[in-house]
């Protein structure tokens, strides 16, 4: 499985380090290798699950809700379970 951005509601954008609305999927190279085995997307933020079982959020993470222990939100994925 690619890792794709979904929906197209998700402001943010890996491919290119910055937050924003995106209206299409896009790949996220950061994820490239990790063997993403499945993804999942708020409004704001997405969530990716590796087959290590990592899991992986970015978007808008402010009232820490991308779990990754920080109040603010990342444009690329950050490690949230190892």
């Amino acid at each position: 499985m690619s890792s794709f951005l979904d929906p197209p509601t998700a402001s943010n954008s890996p491919r290119t380090g910055t937050l924003s609305t995106q209206l299409l999927p896009e790949r996220v190279e950061a994820l490239a290798g990790r063997g993403v085995v499945a993804v999942s997307a708020g409004a704001l933020h997405s969530l990716a699950l590796a087959a290590d079982g990592s899991v992986w959020g970015w978007g808008e993470g402010t009232n820490y809700r991308l779990g990754h222990g920080e109040n603010c939100a990342h444009a690329l994925p950050v490690r949230i379970v190892k």
